[in-house]
């Protein structure tokens, strides 16, 4: 289902999606890459991410602009991965019928709004109230019953024995971490990994990461750019912390690494929205987020194929995919 651009993609112009063209094949990383490991890229806070590509002698090539490529091991764990969607696949799940509101970003670039995943650090202020929420919640009233999943610190994956007795990916052993909605929105609790390379990471509030420090995440839309050609690539470089594959040496084929079965199984999942939404908790937001509430009152219906909750054509106001029913 999802995949990564190639290095054609990023390198040579005739290959170039008109979106990678029109921003550069720049992509500024999420607090949560951030915090998982990612490093981070001159004043503009912008990333490294993967691209399905075979560098050489068994590197993989990472982009961080247009033309801009480096070749990387496969074993580290600072690039971030920024999805993509061909196609026949967005075809698939969204037929004509099926309306996506969209919106004109920079340049007149088509954005959508698909799918939710923890991104944006909360200011001091929510967070105080979230760990007052998370030290009288005995009960768990305010666990949605999601959970996302990331790689275990990769600082300790990296040094780690050769073969994990897990049914997950050599190399990757998975920490799954508890949504809870409080005021209307969503969010996760996370702490920020070691790093063992002098790349601090800036968050986008300006502060650098401070190692294992607990960081609460804000759970927001995905915002996709959609090419003329059909190609949807996620806006930023979403989530970091993983090695590209379970060898020391990448053979070129990007089916069965472990960030193409991290995207499909583990991300695939976790980026629609929880179904319950905890109606008790959709107050008003009182705390300092200024974020529009992520819920609207537009009926929607499944979609076959993934479950997804779309939106009818009649009344569209903004479209956060799987939020409504």
């Amino acid at each position: 289902m999802f995949k990564l651009l190639t290095e054609k993609q990023v390198l040579f112009v005739r290959d170039m999606p008109e979106v990678i063209k029109k921003n550069n094949g720049t992509a500024e990383p999420t607090d949560l890459a951030v915090i998982l490991g990612a490093m981070t890229c001159g004043d503009e806070r912008t990333c490294a991410y993967w691209t399905d590509s075979q560098g050489g002698n068994g590197k993989v090539r990472g982009a961080m602009g247009t033309g801009l490529l480096l070749n990387y091991s496969p074993e580290e764990v600072k690039l971030c991965l920024r999805p993509v969607l061909p196609k026949y696949r967005a075809e698939e799940l969204f037929p004509d019928d099926i309306e996506l509101e969209t919106h004109k970003g920079p340049d007149g670039v088509t954005m959508i709004y698909w799918g939710e995943y923890p991104q944006t650090v909360v200011g001091d202020k929510t967070a105080q109230a979230l760990d007052d929420m998370l030290k009288t919640d005995l009960s768990g009233k305010h666990k949605t019953g999601k959970k996302y999943t990331f790689n275990r610190s990769p600082w300790w994956e990296k040094h780690a024995r050769a073969n994990i007795e897990l049914e997950t990916p050599r190399g990757f052993e998975p920490v799954s971490y508890e949504e809870y909605a409080y005021e209307g929105k969503k969010y996760v609790r996370i702490a920020a990994y070691n790093r063992d390379y002098d790349n601090e990471g800036v968050l986008s509030t300006g502060e650098k990461v401070n190692p294992q420090k607990p960081y609460w995440i804000r759970v927001e839309p995905i915002e996709w750019f959609k090419d003329p050609t059909g190609l949807w690539v996620a806006k930023k470089g979403l989530v970091s912390g993983m090695r590209f594959c379970s060898d020391r040496r990448y053979n070129g084929c990007f089916c069965g690494t472990i960030v193409d079965q991290y995207l499909n199984t583990f991300f695939a999942q976790e980026m629609k929205p929880s179904k319950s939404r905890l109606q008790s908790h959709l107050k008003k937001a009182s705390i300092d987020d200024k974020d529009e509430p992520l819920v609207s009152s537009v009926k929607a219906r499944p979609d076959a194929l993934t479950g997804y909750y779309s939106p009818v054509k009649a009344g569209i106001v903004r479209v956060v995919q799987g939020l409504v029913r």
